[in-house]
């Protein structure tokens, strides 16, 4: 019996994951203060909030896709964003960013 997702899916769904993820982290890194906001070693408070900003809105550009369309359900990168932002930002920077970017309809 074969599942709702099959290994072949998986597979393509997560190759699309990371073909977003490049694509966002392309973009972000043009910006010079994106940069060096990144690149800093110890982060005061207002270059954790720079960080956030900056990461928040692609976040809830792949949320808003997953709302409208549940074939863009590849674009949803909140949970790893999290991740990525609780290990840059810290514990309060992770969960700013999943309370800015987890707007959810119903049980979506």
């Amino acid at each position: 019996m074969e599942s709702i997702f099959s290994t072949r899916d998986f597979l393509f769904t997560l190759l699309l994951k990371v073909g977003v993820a490049a694509s966002f982290a392309a973009l972000l890194a043009r910006w010079n203060t994106f940069r060096r906001v990144l690149f800093t070693e110890e982060r005061d408070p207002d270059q954790k909030l720079k960080l956030m900003l900056f990461m928040t809105p692609p976040l809830i550009l792949g949320v808003a896709l997953r709302l409208v369309s549940p074939a863009y359900h590849f674009a949803d990168l909140s949970i790893e964003g999290a991740f990525l932002m609780g290990l840059l930002g810290g514990r309060v920077v992770g969960r700013s960013v999943v309370r800015l970017s987890r707007f959810r309809a119903g049980r979506s």
